[in-house]
Parts: C-alpha cells; sequence; structure tokens
C-alpha cells in the first residue's frame, strides 16, 4: 500500500466519526435522547407515585395548563412625555396706568372675558370726552362745507358763479369729510385705550400668575398675569422613523401619569411632523388628552402609547410558566405517555415582551398546539404524572 493510499484510508476514517459524532451530537438526536430518557424516568416513576396500583391519575398532580397558539403580535410604541396646557398666554399692559383693583385670584378658575385688573381709568375717560368734542367740530365744519359746495353748484347751473369757486367748495368739502373720519378714528382709538384700562381673560382657563396689588404702576407691554387652559392637556413626543409610519393624525393614543398610576386617559393625535428632528433625530407628534376634570396638570411626567398595528406573528406565555436557572429558561410540557398526562421538562429561549410583564415571548422550543404549565410550577419534576384541571386553555 502506497503513502497516498495510506493517507486517503486515514482520511476516510476520521470523516465516518466526525460524521458519527456530529450526528449523535446534533440537536435533534440530543432532544430525542434526553425525550426517551424523560419518557423512561416517566415510566419508572408511575408505580412509585400510584404505590403500584396502576391507577397513576389518582395520585397524579394536579395544575393548569395553557395551549401553546401562534398569534399576530400587535406592534405598540410606548415614550415618556411631560404635560403641558392646551393653551398658554401672558397677559400684558396695553396702555399705562395705576391698578386700581385687583378682580381675580392667583391660581383661581376664571370664564372666558372675566375682567382681572383694572387700571386707572380717568385719563381715558377725559381722552373720549375730547375725541367726541373733535368729532363733533368736524361733523359741523363738515355740514357748513356741504352747504357752500351746493351753493356754488347752484349758481354754476344759473351761470352767476365761477368755476373756480365751485372747485374751492368742492375742495373744501372734501377736506372737511376727512376731517370728520380722522376725527371718528380718534374717537374709536381712544375708546379702545379705554376698554384696555380693564385687563379681561382672552378664554377660560386658570390664573397661573398675578401678583399685582392696587396702587402699582404698570407700562405698557409689562406682564400682568399668565392664564392656563386646562380642559385639555397637550403633549409632543418623538417616535423613530419605523413608527412613524404607522401614525396619521385622528389615531388613538393612550397616556398614564406616574401620579395617577391605576388610570389611563384616552387622546388622539392631533398632528404627525415630516421632518425629523436634527439632534434627536426623532419626528415630533402632538396629541392631545380631555381633561374636564382639571388633574392632569403641566409639568406632570407620563407616558404615551400608540397602537401601530399587528406585525409578525408570535408565541406567548405567562412569565410565571417559565423557570430559569444559569439563565437559561425552561418550561414544562404535558404530554400523553401510555395513556397518562405527564410534565416533560423543556429547555425554551424567550424574551421580555415590551409594556406586558406578565409574559414572555418564546423564540424556539416550543410550536403550536404544545401544552404548557402554568401553575404549581416549582412543585413539578421531570416525568411527574399530571391531572389537568378543566381544559388547557
Amino acid at each position: 500500500m502506497t503513502r497516498v493510499q495510506q493517507v486517503v484510508g486515514a482520511i476516510a476514517v476520521v470523516s465516518v466519526l466526525l460524521a458519527l459524532w456530529l450526528f449523535r451530537t446534533s440537536p435533534s438526536a440530543v432532544a430525542s435522547r434526553e425525550r426517551a430518557d424523560r419518557i423512561a424516568r416517566a415510566e419508572e416513576l408511575a408505580p412509585v407515585a400510584t404505590g403500584g396500583t396502576g391507577m397513576r391519575t389518582s395520585a397524579a398532580l394536579e395544575i393548569e395548563a395553557r395551549q401553546v397558539r401562534v398569534a399576530p403580535v400587535r406592534r405598540v410604541a410606548e415614550v415618556a412625555a411631560v404635560l403641558d396646557a392646551v393653551r398658554r398666554v401672558s397677559l400684558a399692559a396695553e396702555v399705562e396706568g395705576r391698578v386700581v383693583e385687583v378682580l381675580a385670584d392667583e391660581h383661581a378658575r376664571v370664564e372666558a372675558g372675566a375682567p382681572l385688573v383694572r387700571l386707572e381709568q380717568g385719563f381715558h375717560e377725559a381722552a373720549v370726552l375730547r375725541a367726541e368734542g373733535v368729532l363733533e367740530r368736524a361733523r359741523a365744519n363738515h355740514e357748513l362745507a356741504r352747504l357752500d359746495l351746493e351753493r356754488q353748484r347752484g349758481l354754476s347751473k344759473r351761470r352767476v358763479g365761477s368755476t373756480a369757486d365751485l372747485d374751492r367748495a368742492v375742495s373744501t368739502e372734501r377736506a372737511r369729510a376727512a376731517d370728520v373720519q380722522e376725527a371718528r378714528a380718534g374717537l374709536a382709538d381712544a375708546r379702545l385705550r379705554l376698554s384696555k384700562a380693564l385687563i379681561r381673560a382672552p378664554f377660560a382657563g386658570f390664573v397661573e400668575r398675578l401678583d399685582l396689588e392696587p396702587g402699582a404702576y404698570v407700562r405698557v407691554g409689562e406682564r400682568v398675569a399668565d392664564l392656563l387652559d386646562l380642559d385639555e392637556i397637550e403633549i409632543e413626543v418623538g417616535l423613530t422613523d419605523r413608527e412613524i409610519v404607522a401614525i396619521v393624525a385622528g389615531d388613538a393614543a393612550t397616556l398614564r401619569v406616574d401620579v395617577w398610576a391605576d388610570e389611563e386617559f384616552a387622546g388622539v393625535v392631533t398632528g404627525v411632523g415630516s421632518a425629523a428632528d436634527p439632534q434627536s433625530q426623532k419626528y415630533p407628534v402632538e396629541m392631545r388628552v380631555p381633561n374636564p376634570d382639571h388633574r392632569l396638570l403641566p409639568g406632570m411626567l407620563g407616558r404615551v402609547r400608540f397602537e401601530l398595528g399587528e406585525g409578525r406573528a408570535a408565541i406567548r406565555i405567562p412569565r410565571a410558566a417559565a423557570q430559569s436557572e444559569f439563565e437559561l429558561s425552561y418550561v414544562y410540557v404535558i404530554e400523553d405517555v401510555d395513556g397518562a398526562s405527564v410534565a416533560m421538562r423543556r429547555r425554551v429561549s424567550t424574551r421580555r415582551v415590551p409594556f406586558r410583564p406578565d409574559l414572555l415571548e418564546v423564540l424556539n422550543g416550543l410550536q403550536e398546539g404544545d401544552r404548557v404549565a402554568v401553575s404549581r410550577i416549582r412543585e413539578l419534576r421531570d416525568g411527574l404524572s399530571v391531572r389537568i384541571r378543566g381544559k388547557a386553555l
């Protein structure tokens, strides 16, 4: 035998041994051997559990089980949020003057149009009277100019008056009419300033800041009070590009607030951004939540949940059905062995379900139709006879 033949023969022997080793250590072969061992142990345990009578059911452990189902998983997005008022305005003085009266309490609710602060009105009332006098004088002058124009037109028809006199009368009448318009504008301005001396709430809401006292002097543009509309709460959050494509204005959303942890508040999406924020790379989404009892306040922290529709199919089981040992997860699958129900321990791969701490998603190890024990897990042993209470849900 040549050296080449010897090398080829050695390679062939190594290949056969390697193939046998791979076959015996493959996941399917290992699973089959483990299942055979569990069945054998179950058969060995059965007489002990029954006391040798052959009636296993009398000593079987009664448990609850759930049948595994593959179902579409609803995609959700949940993000942290800070609550804000739907409307927030700072009311500033539009005319200057001394504060005569403060008509609202800080932090109190006021209706639309309710008076908040009254400034000194005497100067503004005098300005109105003065503007009324200017208007009356302008009207009288306009009336004289109108009568003179009619007179000149009559003379012109009889060819007694000159054309220059007629033109002068027309020009004078128009100038006096303009004086009337200017006087009306002056009166309107004076009346508007008088009205601005009484600062009113532009909408119904809560007075957040009003720390003026009678006698204080305010100037034009100086902040007088802050007003919040809390009948609705507005929230703006950011979503990723994969999440934003599933959201449109009008979609429902829910809010949970830390201080009201046991309650869920329904809201609606009012706006979806079309461009991502340059820093966060997330798209802005605005929503509003009705707040009729005014329990939701600006600055509160919460979480907003959006339903993004159905995604891939998955298997989910109760978290209580799985045991963890050395970072590995196991469940007990109920199998039929010689007409009896036996709990077989099986290793599974799982991961947490976002926003559902009571569930686990099974990545592999289970298939649709399997029955999984969901109660008395700590009392179960591999190969133990069990009796399912009722039917597997």
